[in-house]
């Protein structure tokens, strides 16, 4: 079932201004949901889509289990119409690998390059390590933002950061870095940790402290 609370990763920086209020749906009252060979390409409440209001035009997000080979689309359902996306046949989305995924929707078609047929983007999330049973090793902590690895997240972590995208020779903790756990350090992590520092509003999944 989708986690409510858990906010979608958006792919381009966010304007540093409040969220834009929202009005209306593009389509109306529709609401929007992922179908495919994983519910029998039915519309179930289990696979209904979510607003991400951090993002900077109209896009819908669900965090999902999907197993590879796994075909989707996404509809939209008003209780007797649907509008599928994206439209036409031979078109369905196909997952490669097993995994938990955050589905990213926009029904404007304006996802880029990036996204499939610029109206679909899963994204994969990584797989937290475990510990086993016969293991005795202590766990590693991570203050997640900590880039410099001194125990306190501050600005300095911040220019490290961007020292290290500029290729100007820093040296930081990537693991400690990957605030939004992507698997890498890009300049998302480290707008979101000058949200932090600011002490704006950042998703629930982005990992600092």
């Amino acid at each position: 079932a989708p986690v409510e609370t858990d906010a979608p990763i958006v792919t381009e920086a966010p304007v540093e201004t409040e969220a834009p209020i929202e009005t209306e749906a593009p389509f109306g009252s529709s609401k929007y949901y992922v179908v495919g060979s994983m519910n029998d390409w039915e519309v179930s409440k289990d696979y209904e889509m979510f607003r991400n209001t951090s993002a900077d035009t109209w896009e819908y997000y669900l965090k999902t289990d999907l197993t590879a080979g796994t075909q989707l689309k996404v509809v939209e359902f008003n209780g007797k119409d649907k509008v599928w996306f994206p439209g036409g046949t031979d078109n369905n989305y196909v997952v490669e690998a097993d995994g938990t995924y955050i589905i990213y929707f926009r029904p404007n078609y304006d996802g880029g390059e990036d996204w499939y047929c610029n109206v679909l983007f899963l994204h994969l999330q990584p797989v937290e390590p475990t510990t086993g049973p016969d293991e005795t090793e202590p766990p590693v902590v991570i203050i997640y933002g900590d880039a410099d690895g001194d125990g306190e997240i501050t600005s300095i972590d911040v220019t490290l950061m961007q020292r290290m995208l500029a290729n100007m020779g820093a040296e930081i903790d990537v693991t400690a870095a990957d605030v939004d756990g992507d698997g890498e350090v890009t300049v998302m992590d480290v707008t979101w940790l000058q949200r932090y520092l600011a002490q704006m509003t950042i998703p629930d999944y982005i990992h600092i402290g």
